[in-house]
């Protein structure tokens, strides 16, 4: 078990990105993953994200969390992009359409 006094600076996940845990004593602030802008704690609390279509040859249609957006769409710029037009908008459903077949839905919570 780790103690909450001392977060560990980076590590790793199963696609080599990095990711960095915030925290203090009292208040936990998200994970950060390296060249996303918005925190885990940021997008989850504010949507939930579906995927659907075809990726690597198989069908998907499941909800996923950030670290799933990320294995699905591979590229953290495109995330980025994904996630500021999501709260750039505003509204209750945003989707995005890939031109590889995935589309990557947005629900405001």
């Amino acid at each position: 078990m780790q103690d909450i006094g001392s977060p560990p600076k980076a590590s790793k996940i199963k696609n080599q990105t990095k990711i960095t845990i915030n925290m203090d004593h009292n208040n936990y602030r998200g994970i950060y993953y390296q060249n996303l802008k918005y925190s885990t704690k940021e997008i989850n609390a504010n949507f939930k994200i579906k995927v659907s279509g075809e990726s690597n040859g198989r069908k998907v249609h499941k909800l996923v969390g950030v670290s799933g957006l990320v294995d699905l769409v591979g590229d953290n710029d495109l995330v980025n992009t994904l996630l500021k037009k999501a709260f750039n908008k505003g509204l209750d459903k945003v989707e995005h359409k890939l031109r590889r077949g995935l589309k990557v839905t947005f629900y405001a919570c």
